[in-house]
């Protein structure tokens, strides 16, 4: 079907740029990607980054494999 309007436009109140130096309002957003965590962490292991001035935001998600690619990574 068509598309009689954009919700983008009317569910926010901020405008965003977006880009390599994407914008929200005032705010700049950063994205940083980490692509193989330790086998073990230890505790206060971001603490240094809680010491900085800034904000952020931390968010980490579970994608499993499927059982092939589980046997294939446990005979590695």
């Amino acid at each position: 079907p068509e598309t009689p309007m954009y919700l983008d436009a009317f569910l926010t109140d901020t405008s965003l740029l977006g880009g390599i130096a994407p914008q929200l309002g005032d705010y700049h957003l950063r994205t940083v990607t980490i692509l193989s965590f330790p086998a073990s962490t230890t505790p206060a292991l971001l603490d240094q980054l809680n010491q900085l001035p800034i904000c952020y935001r931390f968010v980490t998600r579970f994608i499993p494999l499927d059982k092939q690619e589980a046997e294939t990574q446990l005979k590695r």
